[in-house]
């Protein structure tokens, strides 16, 4: 190896960790909300599902308007026989039979002249093939053509006057308003998921602060035994608590993977990579969550009404009661006009020439009347009847569901709006309360006792903080997206996220 080659493998090797760390670098994903947002409306699949049932509802529309108007049709046929019944060669058949005999005429001449001539025209019809007129019909040509153009127009149906497009539209509305429920609910979706893996994160490094401070507490400790200031069962007591607190930390740490994989998974991102939250939870210091006054000041009830699963309920008892009347109209006479025109061709050869065509043409009125149908038109009425009736029923049961969900969401709203603010300053107290502990302890004047429960009460009192912030944070998202939300999702996130986010330390009980 020359000295050149060497310098150049010995950059390359210095240059590696480098462009390594350059890499891991740039492979860090910044996301907002307004990003995770951006990048989970293509990639849900309910979203998508909506907008496949709007494409639905409009060829539903084109099919039902397809019945007032004309079907044309285009047809073209080659028809080639084989072997036809009527062949002057087919079996039983003589093939030496003439196919036609000569109208008979009397001869002039003699006697035995005349009845020679008779005799040979009664052979003639005798042996004659009884098929081989049928050879000229087209039926029996060996090569057959038919282009054609046939005509139907619907001129009466009870179905149709009973408003089938009208219901082909409100299912299409339908369809409308399912696309904006399911927008509305993945925005809430990716917002909950947002702010549980930022309220995660921030309980993670509270906990790694209280394990910070625990260690702190135990070194004190340990230098206090050994000066013979502290007790061995204040070093142990101290331990056990720094112990737990780094469970709690393993604990919180758990779910804040979770809580970003569930975040990854809804923008459609590696599970792997790893991701920087930029739109923060709220700050800590000051009072920075705004109060949706304007929101507020209008009424419940006129919340209530602007609900989008009461419209698509109103929607479906619509498309039901029409299908009711459709179904109770069945009963009711089609009337409807029919045309072909073709043109047609029997030509010795395989393609025909323009001399052989014939034309065909005809015009007809159809009229269908159901006379006896052993009771299937009357149980389509019926089910209809009953689809109508929970449909209605649903409908009255919708808007009650929706009046008390609209009523949740409030509440939950000034619930969480006046925990913030019951929790504004309580931050700061508790964490001045462990400083005095703190210098307490170290000075001999008060027991570990008074240290650890101040120290839970300033971590308590940061996740307070910090999950009021997060619940008033989706509450807000949840009012503002409420009259295009489905029913029923009030409780469903916030009981999802109790159930994974905890208090950062556990409460245990000791004595002085």
């Amino acid at each position: 190896m020359t000295r050149t080659s060497g310098l150049a493998l010995a950059l390359v090797f210095a240059a590696f960790p480098a462009a390594l760390a350059a890499q891991q670098s740039d492979s860090v994903r910044s996301l907002s909300l307004e990003d995770a947002v951006r990048l989970a409306l293509p990639a849900s699949e309910q979203v998508g599902i909506a907008l496949a049932e709007r494409i639905r509802a409009s060829g539903q529309i084109k099919r039902a308007y397809a019945e007032f108007l004309p079907q044309i049709t285009l047809s073209g046929q080659y028809t080639r026989q084989i072997k036809s019944q009527y062949s002057s060669g087919s079996s039983g058949g003589s093939s030496s039979a003439p196919a036609t005999c000569p109208s008979f005429t009397g001869q002039p001449g003699t006697n035995e002249q005349r009845l020679d001539s008779l005799e040979k025209a009664v052979n003639c019809l005798t042996n004659q093939n009884p098929f081989a007129a049928f050879s000229d019909l087209p039926f029996a040509r060996p090569n057959q053509w038919n282009f054609g153009i046939a005509y139907a127009q619907t001129l009466f149906n009870g179905s149709i006057i009973n408003g089938r497009t009208t219901a082909a539209k409100a299912g299409r509305q339908l369809a409308e308003l399912g696309i904006t429920s399911s927008q509305a609910q993945l925005v809430l979706d990716v917002t909950t998921a947002y702010y549980d893996a930022q309220l995660t994160d921030q309980l993670v490094a509270i906990a790694q602060l209280a394990l910070d401070q625990s260690d702190t507490t135990l070194r004190q400790t340990e230098l206090g035994f050994k000066v013979g200031s502290s007790a061995e069962f204040d070093v142990l007591r101290a331990r056990v608590s720094r112990d737990n607190t780094r469970v709690t930390l393993i604990q919180q740490e758990a779910n804040r993977d979770v809580a970003l994989y569930r975040l990854k998974q809804l923008v459609l991102l590696p599970l792997d990579r790893p991701v920087t939250l930029t739109t923060p939870l709220a700050s800590m210091e000051t009072d920075s969550l705004t109060f949706p006054d304007t929101l507020l000041l209008g009424s419940q009830d006129s919340l209530t009404k602007e609900r989008s699963a009461i419209k698509q309920a109103e929607e479906t008892e619509v498309i039901q009661r029409i299908i009711y009347k459709i179904a109770d109209a069945e009963w009711w006479p089609t009337l409807s006009v029919t045309s072909r025109y073709g043109q047609l061709a029997y030509p010795n050869s395989t393609f025909p020439g323009a001399h052989d065509f014939r034309t065909d043409w005809n015009v007809g009125v159809l009229l269908n009347f159901p006379v006896w149908t052993s009771g299937r038109y009357r149980g389509d009425a019926q089910v209809a009847q009953a689809d109508y009736e929970q449909a209605r029923l649903r409908t009255s049961l919708t808007r009650k569901l929706a009046a008390i969900d609209t009523r949740q969401v409030i509440s939950r709203l000034l619930a969480s709006r006046a925990a913030w603010v019951a929790s504004v300053g309580t931050v700061e107290q508790a964490n001045r309360a462990y400083q005095i502990a703190e210098v307490r302890y170290r000075e001999g004047i008060s027991s570990l006792t008074e240290l650890n429960d101040a120290r839970l009460g300033l971590a308590q009192a940061q996740v307070n903080r910090a999950t009021a912030a997060r619940d008033f944070q989706v509450a807000l998202t949840r009012l503002e997206l409420l009259p295009d939300l489905p029913i029923g999702t009030a409780g469903a996130a916030d009981a999802a996220n109790q159930a994974t986010v905890g208090p950062v330390l556990p409460r245990t009980t000791t004595t002085p």
